[in-house]
């Protein structure tokens, strides 16, 4: 489906229809196999209802009018031949038939919501992990362009939304078959009861759902953006607590949290509002509808016995049919009600539909000889000036270049070009003579990343041990312990880690709290030589030390293997004074290259 049709204006709104028809699209063969399935269960709902209303009548027609089963000549004949010849033998059977039925109707309809309910919550899975992968796919470009607590929001509160929108949807459709075998059944009950009351009420509910509509798109939208600035604030608050608390904004943090929060919960209210609210009039009318017809019957009928087991049935599979209609109703409601967030699903989903996820782990590229950059342009988009102005450049391996120059010059830039993280808008990049941004070959990208360890500024630290993140992304169970221990002990950091208790298992706290920057900055380093990859980028990795820490770590880096390609960004000249080289950055180009300082 082209995603320009698909995704709409703010405004507007795709329809139901093309929404559900671009979702099935990502289901699984395997989940479209299970909602096939879930028809079966659903048309034996609808069967164990019509078998509940079938057993009412001859059993309360027996109770009432004992002899009015054998009036029926195929009935008497059934039954002499069963070896019943008096009524009194029939109420046991009758009472145990409806018993039996009344179980089976109970059984298969919760068999029925809990397959919904784990249909839906598998689709949710499905397509929760989908989105979230292919979002860790996207291109670094794309991550710097859009906004995080936008797409935390989509992955974690708008495709629960949309489980809710799969699991309402398969609750819509069975009741939309209850309704319809309980209504057939009825219309065998009293045909001209059944068609009045299945004409009032589905007009009541055509006429409700029709004025709802622009309502519940509405919501709908809201609800999305506001979860977004919710999840934003939150963010915020918590990501920036030191000023936070140094600033005692606290209370302005709570109040953006509040105008945010609030209005989130009073559209999902609304929402519910509109979903339950008519049920409350379609009771009331479906007992005044009972009462009337009741009393029609019992005019126009000349044995007013007869009349009761009719009633009875037709009062029963009212009873149900109200419910039935209202479950249908109601799920269509939440369903228009929450239809934005699938749509914000769908399109993370169809940004990578027809594109190829390549492995996981790709081979690195064997650096041998030499880097080249011939005749580099980068531009963040169209419309924007150029960040990296025709900037040719060769690095040969072994040797340890500075990067310095005021910020936003663009020396980030030109080392995440090198880096293979932007593609550059002009220029190639080339290794020992082979074209590393070559678009019909993008595995070889992914290949060269791979070769090449970053150390950055601030050094994330997950809230896990000294060796789970020193082995960054690794699952546990596959962490080379001694390739930790030889990285840290390169690193500088084995003397600290053995001072702890717990020493390589030591928790470290949520990002590195316990540590301090200097500890963190040598966990960066033991990372990076943790990968054994042969170049290493330091951007601005002490920029945030203190002078006598930022020596420090400066002649851990010193002390690296010399056939390591280094690249080092500093805000000193000082920082990068056993460079081989040091390059200025200007306006996006090389204005100045100085020897060893």
């Amino acid at each position: 489906m082209n995603s320009e049709k698909f995704y709409l204006s703010k405004n507007q709104h795709p329809s139901i229809q093309k929404i559900f028809k671009n979702l099935w699209v990502h289901l699984s063969k395997k989940r479209k196999l299970q909602i096939f399935s879930l028809f079966g269960f659903m048309i034996l709902s609808g069967i164990a209802e019509v078998l509940t209303l079938a057993a009412v009548f001859p059993f309360l027609g027996v109770l009432i009018n004992p002899d009015l089963i054998f009036r029926l000549s195929w009935v008497k004949s059934f039954l002499n031949s069963q070896g019943i010849n008096q009524t009194q033998n029939l109420i046991l059977p009758l009472t145990f038939i409806f018993i039996v039925t009344a179980i089976l109707a109970f059984l298969i309809k919760t068999i029925t919501f809990w397959l919904n309910q784990r249909v839906a919550v598998a689709i949710g899975c499905d397509l929760s992990c989908k989105a979230y992968f292919f979002t860790l796919n996207k291109s670094y470009l794309k991550h710097t362009q859009d906004n995080s607590s936008s797409i935390i929001a989509i992955i974690s509160q708008h495709v629960s939304d949309t489980v809710d929108v799969i699991n309402q949807s398969l609750q819509f459709l069975t009741g939309l078959v209850i309704t319809l075998f309980i209504f057939v059944t009825l219309l065998f009950t009293s045909f001209y009861a059944a068609i009045s009351t299945g004409v009032i009420f589905g007009t009541l509910y055509f006429i409700i759902s029709f004025t709802i509509k622009t309502k519940l798109k509405k919501y709908s939208r809201k609800k999305t953006h506001y979860k977004s600035k919710q999840i934003r604030s939150l963010q915020e608050g918590l990501g920036g607590i030191r000023e936070v608390i140094m600033s005692d904004s606290q209370s302005s943090y709570a109040a953006m949290y509040r105008d945010s929060d609030f209005p989130l919960r009073l559209y999902e209210a609304k929402s519910q509002f509109i979903a339950i609210s008519p049920k409350f009039l379609i009771e009331a009318i479906g007992m005044v509808l009972i009462a009337l017809i009741s009393i029609i019957l019992f005019y126009k009928s000349s044995n007013p016995n007869e009349v009761i087991p009719i009633m009875a049935t037709f009062a029963l599979g009212a009873q149900k049919l109200l419910p039935s209609m209202q479950l249908s109703f109601s799920a269509l409601t939440t369903i228009k009600g929450n239809l934005y967030a699938v749509v914000k699903v769908l399109k993370i989903i169809n940004e990578f539909k027809g594109n190829k996820i390549l492995e996981t782990y790709p081979k690195k590229i064997d650096f041998n000889d030499l880097i080249q950059l011939k005749n580099i342009k980068f531009k963040y988009s169209k419309k924007s000036s150029l960040v990296i102005d025709n900037i040719s450049l060769e690095i040969k391996k072994g040797e340890r270049i500075g990067f310095i120059g005021k910020s936003g010059c663009g020396k980030s830039t030109l080392l995440e070009i090198i880096m293979g993280l932007l593609n550059p808008t002009s220029g190639n990049l080339y290794v020992d003579d082979v074209q590393i941004n070559n678009n019909r070959n993008k595995k070889l990208i992914r290949q060269w990343r791979q070769s090449i360890s970053y150390v950055p500024q601030s050094i994330y630290l997950s809230d896990a041990t000294i060796s789970e993140n020193i082995a960054f992304g690794i699952p546990k169970e596959k962490i080379n312990f001694q390739l930790v221990q030889e990285s840290a002990k390169k690193a500088r950091l084995e003397d600290f880690i053995m001072s702890k208790k717990y020493r390589y298992n030591t928790i470290v706290g949520e990002r590195g709290i316990q540590l301090s920057g200097g500890q963190r900055q040598r966990i960066g380093i033991a990372r990076a030589l943790y990968r054994q990859n042969k170049i290493i980028v330091f951007d601005e990795a002490t920029s945030s030390l203190d002078n006598k820490t930022e020596d420090d770590i400066m002649r851990t880096i010193e002390a690296l293997e010399k056939d390591l390609t280094i690249l080092i960004i500093a805000h000193r000249l000082s920082t990068l004074k056993s460079c081989d080289r040091i390059l200025r950055i200007k306006d996006g180009k090389i204005s100045e290259v100085n020897s060893r300082v």
